[in-house]
């Protein structure tokens, strides 16, 4: 068993690294330049293995966990709000995403929820408002926009729906009319004007 450490130009702790020689194992801890925790996890071999922990630059705080097998992502990622909620998690079979894809708002109420299948988005796509309403339900085949795709209000009335096929929409007319009147209701919202200081 042996220690290792690196250095920033600065002189601050870049790396430690504790190697077990007769298992190619490493036990790995990286900072920042001011010195706090970036990430910790082992490497088997170069690879990394098992579960890495990333830390906020800021606060320290936790703000990602990985897993890895032989240095590709494998099993459950974990994003993390500064709180410590789950922001997000996803589900990895080496480096490619399959199942489920959900987002949390800070609470733990669902924000977006679909899956993947060959790292492609597939099945039910779902974005809530925070009240857990549908702000907008769809399905994605292969990474494209398909079927009837349905919009909703925040007291979850249907505004719209759009018809896609293979990831365009049927009515592109239709398309660009809710587009405009999307962007003319952004513009009716007033811009705050500069206060004047003198």
């Amino acid at each position: 068993v042996g220690l290792m450490i690196r250095y920033y130009d600065t002189g601050a702790i870049r790396a430690k690294m504790t190697f077990d020689p007769t298992l190619d194992r490493s036990q790995a801890e990286l900072y920042y330049k001011g010195g706090k925790k970036a990430a910790e996890g082992v490497h088997q071999g170069k690879d990394k293995d098992g579960e890495w922990t990333y830390y906020s630059e800021f606060d320290g705080t936790v703000r990602m966990r990985e897993s890895y097998a032989s240095g590709k992502l494998h099993g459950m990622s974990y994003r993390y709000y500064p709180s410590g909620d789950v922001s997000e998690e996803v589900h990895w079979e080496m480096d490619s995403r399959e199942g489920p894809w959900i987002q949390y708002f800070e609470g733990g109420k669902i924000r977006l929820r679909s899956s993947f299948v060959n790292n492609m988005l597939n099945g039910t796509y779902e974005v809530f408002f925070s009240e857990e309403l549908l702000m907008m339900s769809g399905t994605y085949v292969d990474d494209k926009s398909e079927g009837t795709w349905s919009y909703f209000d925040e007291n979850g009335e249907i505004m719209y729906t759009l018809e896609y096929k293979d990831g365009q929409p049927v009515d592109h007319e239709k398309y660009m009319k809710l587009m405009q009147d999307t962007l003319l209701r952004y513009d009716t919202i007033e811009t705050p004007q500069p206060v004047q200081l003198f």
